[in-house]
């Protein structure tokens, strides 16, 4: 399963990929479905949290996934690299894929590898918006293509998964 935010750019090629291939989908997204281009499409099958801040939405993906990939590219955001320090600070595996390097053949061997030693049954898909990495749409969708296109399906986790009421998801 490939969950994401729902902005413009990584995380909707992983949608896009995920709804391709048959592949389930999901993720929080900011109250008001709120993105770049204005509203993420309602075909996108996310759940909207309850504070419209995208710093919101980032960490409820991070706890809410096995691992995360992260697209990371000279010109990345806040965004992306919030995400990098939740992982940290939530000790989630993670990968970083950094675009416009000349080794992605190199780049997508590594991440097979990090899928297969990980083998998360939800994957958390991250990166820079398409106002900030131009190509970033194609690029996500191709290195998803590649890499996890072939990969067996297994059974489809429940998600979002049932968690205890909490009175304050504030992470430091």
């Amino acid at each position: 399963m490939i969950i994401s935010g729902g902005q413009t750019g990584a995380d909707r090629a992983a949608l896009d990929f995920a709804l391709s291939v048959g592949m389930a989908c999901s993720g929080w997204c900011p109250k008001g479905r709120l993105s770049e281009d204005k509203y993420v499409p309602l075909r996108y099958p996310l759940i909207e949290a309850n504070s419209n801040l995208y710093q919101h939405r980032t960490r409820l993906n991070v706890r809410d996934s096995c691992a995360t990939l992260i697209f990371l590219s000279e010109k990345s955001s806040g965004g992306t690299i919030l995400t990098i320090r939740c992982c940290i600070a939530q000790r989630k595996p993670h990968f970083i894929f950094s675009i416009g390097n000349d080794g992605q053949v190199d780049s997508e061997e590594k991440l097979k590898a990090w899928l297969y030693k990980t083998s998360p049954k939800v994957l958390n898909v991250a990166g820079p918006r398409a106002s900030e990495s131009r190509n970033i749409y194609d690029f996500a969708f191709r290195v998803l293509s590649n890499v996890l296109a072939a990969s067996e399906r297994s059974e489809e986790p429940i998600w979002p998964p049932q968690r205890p009421k909490t009175r304050n998801l504030n992470f430091k």
